[in-house]
């Protein structure tokens, strides 16, 4: 949608334009056709940072100098007497027949960023996901290095290896343990018989059982302070069981206070080659 369509009288409007994201490549393409020449010309220009998910884009092309201001805000601008007067995100005068104000609507998509190895914590955005390929045969410690500014996020864990005997796997929140400060519920199936246990404790992080001998594990991470808490289902294959085994587990967070700032770290029991993590942000 062309914004100036509706201001300014369709005799006087010379350009006709159509603009794009590219997000292979993370830029805007403009396509422009003059209708006192009947030139089709075309444009680029390459964004400094990936718009967030679902997000529009808002692109203000300067005719004269061919030159682009792109942002998310929607911008301010005001028409009379053959002049556009933009307040917001720039402060510009153009001729009316020399700018082009566009909107893109609904950039689609998810963004991916490669957190492996990471040195500081990132702030994920709604929708966008980290993922992490992590060598536990170099560390048995996987710091996530996400900042936590939401209240939900998903997370993702596959170990292909089948271990012969079980591998503990636990998050430990803002990096750290805390002493009993989780209240667990665990619900499984064991053995050929399919009996259903659960037992209740209070351990100092969150644990993922046995996941890391060989199995995946979908966890929710609600982060909010007063009201912090984790619930998962894995299913373990490794080859301590004749079957594959699923279970249910919950963490309340008991502490009301202290304040989930950093998703935290990964630590597996023992190295059991290449895992694969995704983490995501709902909300």
């Amino acid at each position: 949608m062309d914004l100036l369509q509706k201001d300014i009288p369709i005799l006087a409007k010379i350009y006709e334009a159509k603009c794009f994201y590219d997000s292979q490549n993370n830029r805007i393409i403009l396509y422009y056709k003059n209708h006192v020449t009947a030139q089709t010309l075309v444009d680029f220009y390459n964004l400094p940072i990936t718009p967030p998910p679902n997000s529009s884009l808002y692109v203000i092309y300067d005719l004269q100098t061919g030159t682009f201001n792109v942002s998310i805000d929607p911008p301010i601008y005001t028409v009379s007497n053959s002049k556009v007067y933009v307040t917001s995100p720039i402060n510009a005068e153009y001729d009316m027949d020399k700018v082009i104000i566009y909107r893109i609507n609904g950039i689609g998509g998810y963004r991916r960023v490669d957190l492996t190895g990471a040195t500081s914590d990132y702030e994920l955005q709604v929708g966008e996901e980290a993922y992490y390929v992590w060598d536990t045969i170099r560390s048995i410690s996987l710091p996530l290095r996400i900042r936590v500014s939401g209240m939900l996020y998903e997370m993702i864990v596959v170990v292909p290896n089948k271990a012969p005997y079980p591998i503990t796997l636990v998050l430990l929140p803002n990096n750290t343990s805390y002493s009993s400060a989780f209240q667990r519920t665990t619900i499984y199936s064991s053995g050929d018989n399919a009996l259903v246990y659960n037992w209740k404790d209070t351990p100092s992080c969150i644990f993922y059982e046995q996941v890391g001998g060989g199995g995946m594990l979908v966890s929710w991470l609600q982060t909010t302070t007063n009201n912090k808490g984790e619930m998962h289902h894995m299913t373990l294959q490794h080859d301590g069981f004749s079957l594959s085994q699923h279970m249910q587990v919950a963490h309340r967070w008991i502490d009301t206070t202290t304040v989930w700032s950093s998703l935290g770290t990964l630590v597996t029991g023992a190295p059991n080659g290449t895992l694969y993590v995704l983490v995501r942000r709902l909300a």
